[in-house]
């Protein structure tokens, strides 16, 4: 994600804005806070956060090697929290290592099953969660939204009568090579199962 030869300004600018969201940089995650706090103000993102949300950081490609180590997800759920946009709560675990994403050819991306498969859910929550209970799972970057997929089974699976959706900071763009504005936010985006194991992303 470094800048690259020939990158416009714009460009390059996000692409070192998006590498300090993955190093968890609290410049960069709480200023996607506030900006989301002021989207919410202006009527955008209302069926994705609020006080009573509980935001759910997506789990990183593999494992923490500790138990004080700090997912980036985790990082921008507790930004959005400070903006009183939900509650974060770490409700999902991975238990083995995949390819990241973002980083690897498309023949040797995660496919849906490699998520489901190494995602877990590891904590209830302390409050029951109801039929009006909000879930939001959290992301820094989708590319093809198989992660958020699986994250949305298993919590599905558990949390049967709870509203899920989900958001991510940051959205790849395939075949892009400069882009023209880094804030471009998307509201109501779908993630489709395609066939019995791969997700089609729109935008």
């Amino acid at each position: 994600m470094a800048q690259k030869p020939g990158d416009s300004i714009t460009t390059g600018n996000a692409r070192r804005a998006t590498l300090r969201l993955k190093q968890s940089d609290p410049r960069v995650t709480e200023r996607i806070a506030l900006r989301l706090s002021e989207r919410l103000n202006e009527g955008m993102f209302e069926s994705y956060f609020g006080p009573e949300t509980t935001l759910v950081p997506a789990p990183g490609h593999a494992p923490p090697q500790s138990d004080t180590q700090q997912s980036s997800t985790m990082a921008l759920a507790q930004a959005l929290q400070l903006r009183h946009l939900g509650v974060a709560k770490s409700l999902l675990r991975r238990v083995s290592k995949v390819n990241k994403a973002a980083w690897s050819p498309q023949g040797e991306r995660p496919t849906l099953s490699d998520h489901y498969r190494t995602i877990q859910v590891v904590e209830l929550p302390q409050l029951p969660i109801g039929s009006h209970e909000r879930m939001t799972i959290v992301d820094d970057v989708v590319t093809t939204g198989a992660t958020l997929f699986a994250c949305a089974a298993r919590l599905m699976e558990t949390f049967p009568d709870a509203e899920i959706v989900a958001f991510a900071a940051v959205r790849t763009l395939s075949g892009v090579d400069q882009i023209d504005e880094i804030v471009a936010p998307v509201e109501n985006g779908r993630i489709t199962l395609v066939g019995e194991d791969a997700t089609w992303r729109q935008p």
